[in-house]
């Protein structure tokens, strides 16, 4: 993994739901709507529950739920965090604590 210390946070105009079956994020300062697979949305799941995480918080967080080995977690994890920053659904933190 990169570096597990740097801190994401959700950018602001990101509002995330679940809806059914499916996940959506709503990207509200240009109206686009993402449809987003489940290890996303269990992602975006902990970010509702704190304001910035790393993404060691999240393979902690979801090293029970998933049947893969750590080190396969870790790399999917930041293969995540780095497509959720492409879109701009989620944003690093910098200078923080």
């Amino acid at each position: 993994m990169t570096n597990t210390e740097t801190e994401y946070r959700m950018a602001p105009d990101i509002r995330f739901r679940r809806v059914l079956d499916e996940a959506v994020v709503v990207k509200q300062d240009n109206n686009q709507v993402i449809v987003i697979n489940e290890v996303s949305a269990s992602i975006l799941d902990i970010f509702e529950e704190q304001e910035t995480v790393t993404a060691e918080v999240l393979v902690n967080a979801l090293n029970e739920a998933y049947d893969v080995d750590r080190p396969t977690l870790e790399k999917d994890i930041q293969s995540h965090l780095e497509e959720l920053q492409t879109a701009e659904i989620i944003t690093s933190v910098t200078g923080h604590k």
